[in-house]
């Protein structure tokens, strides 16, 4: 009776577990959205539920080095909350007790060769533009981002002010509003693992169809360019399902310009391009030139054309180190996020040539680069799944299920093994088992056995698991409760019969 009453508690505790995963894999976008909303911080990575604020201040009191540094977070009445390093606050409501602050938590940044550091909070980017002009001009603005910070940039003045956030080297992400610079810095930190990118080169005379997997180089193990022929470029998209296809193109209007190894330049209407990639889930890094060389094909000078900066772009493990790999060519580009229809993103990324927020690389680059055989990257985007989309297809166990039926469903089935006595009790009114008789060998009855079992497995557990493992577990909490009142009656029966 204990080893029934024992398996019946693990039986529940196996349940509850399944059900808190489930439950978990089934909303964890949902509850970072809600977090999201509810803490105003794009990122959704607060320490242990802390505030923002919270964040910040754990995140600088951890720096290394002694210099003065500040948490600042910009409330939603427009007041300043400054914190130092030790814990202590002020809140400056007015240009007067701004004044205040580095005096009271920060003396040390009056001397001459101290530097001050200050850390606000994401959401603070997004309230009040203006209000950023309320710190120091003389400190440096830092960006706290999850367990990192990234330096902030600014440009222009009043209400043409723009700001963007140095996520990396090359790298300047826009802040124009919330939900934007959250889409675009979870782009950013995308695994290539999980994207395999193919290089398509076209070419007239190249191949008519794409192959569904990369060819491998021997050598390296890295994926071979393909070809295809630019007739059959958008036909033949379906062959990449789930993977990424890099383009080297001109955008001029409603196309996109090809220059193959010899003859004239071809042209595939970009709303077809689209429309495809988005039927066959397939993301589009269009990276763009002024002389749209394939990668592969021969200039004329007959170099081989090469992608500047593609090797080290290719070994970055986000898809973040990778544009900063092919930025580092040219110039720091910034980036900007746009939503593309449903369930897909747009993220362009445009060099600063104009040197309004960074230095300007020289632009005999373009010369270099055809002189070279070198594609320059002056511009890139990025088609790919949003944020949300993504984080579906990552929790669906089966591909193409959405996981608001897998996860029903597996949660039947499960409950519906573990209520088995239950279960199985009520498959075998609807359909009872075949009985295996004398003459009939155990392998012919088990086949015999097994659409039964199927059925039973795939098809009736998903609907009546959580119920039959309700009851079951309520017929053994029963138990459990009543099983001293049946020790003590089956005794005075035994005493009575005496």
């Amino acid at each position: 009776m204990r080893r029934k009453y024992a398996a019946a508690g693990v039986m529940f505790a196996l349940i509850m577990s399944a059900l808190m995963v489930s439950a978990t894999v089934s909303h964890a976008n949902w509850f970072s959205k809600l977090a999201r909303t509810a803490d105003h911080a794009p990122s959704g990575r607060l320490t242990k539920g802390a505030s923002a604020i919270e964040h910040a201040t754990a995140h600088i009191a951890q720096l290394p080095g002694k210099g003065p540094a500040l948490a600042a977070e910009l409330s939603r009445e427009g007041h300043w909350t400054f914190v130092n390093r030790t814990g202590e606050r002020f809140t400056a409501a007015n240009a007067d007790e701004l004044k205040r602050v580095l005096p009271t938590l920060a003396p040390e940044a009056a001397k001459a060769d101290a530097k001050l550091a200050i850390y606000i909070t994401e959401d603070s980017l997004f309230r009040d533009r203006t209000r950023l002009r309320d710190l120091p001009a003389s400190a440096e603005i830092r960006v706290i981002s999850g367990n990192t910070s990234h330096r902030l940039i600014t440009a222009g003045d009043g209400a043409a002010a723009r700001a963007y956030v140095e996520h990396r080297p090359n790298l300047l992400l826009e802040a124009a509003d919330e939900i934007r610079y959250a889409e675009a810095a979870f782009q950013f930190n995308r695994s290539l693992a999980q994207s395999r990118i193919r290089v398509l080169s076209i070419d007239p005379q190249g191949p008519t169809a794409l192959t569904s997997g990369p060819r491998l180089d021997p050598a390296t193990g890295r994926a071979l360019i393909d070809a295809i022929t630019p007739e059959k470029l958008v036909s033949s998209l379906g062959a990449l399902r789930g993977q990424t296809a890099l383009l080297v193109a001109r955008r001029e209007g409603d196309q996109l310009i090809f220059k193959p190894g010899s003859g004239a330049e071809r042209r595939v209407l970009w709303a077809d391009l689209a429309v495809e990639a988005e039927r066959w889930d397939v993301n589009l890094l269009i990276i763009r030139a002024a002389t749209p060389n394939q990668p592969g094909a021969r200039n004329w000078l007959w170099q081989k054309v090469e992608l500047g900066g593609f090797e080290s772009a290719i070994s970055g493990k986000t898809f973040g180190d990778f544009l900063d790999a092919l930025a580092a060519r040219r110039a720091p580009m910034s980036i900007a996020a746009s939503r593309e229809g449903q369930g897909r993103v747009r993220i362009s990324a445009l060099a600063d040539e104009g040197g309004a927020i960074s230095s300007v690389k020289p632009s005999m680059s373009d010369i270099i680069g055809h002189i070279t055989g070198e594609v320059v990257t002056k511009a890139a985007e990025l088609h790919v799944r949003d944020e949300a989309s993504q984080r579906e297809i990552d929790g669906q166990l089966i591909p193409g299920i959405p996981t608001y039926i897998q996860i029903p469903y597996f949660i039947g089935v499960v409950t519906g093994i573990l209520g088995w006595a239950t279960s199985r009790a009520w498959w075998s009114r609807i359909w009872p088992p075949p009985v295996r008789t004398e003459a009939q060998g155990r392998l012919a009855h088990w086949f015999k056995a097994l659409p039964n079992f199927l059925a039973y497995l795939l098809l009736f557990l998903p609907i009546a698991g959580i119920p039959a493992f309700a009851w079951h577990a309520a017929k053994q909490f029963w138990a459990t409760v009543t099983a001293p009142f049946r020790w003590i009656w089956s005794k005075l029966r035994r005493r009575a019969e005496v």
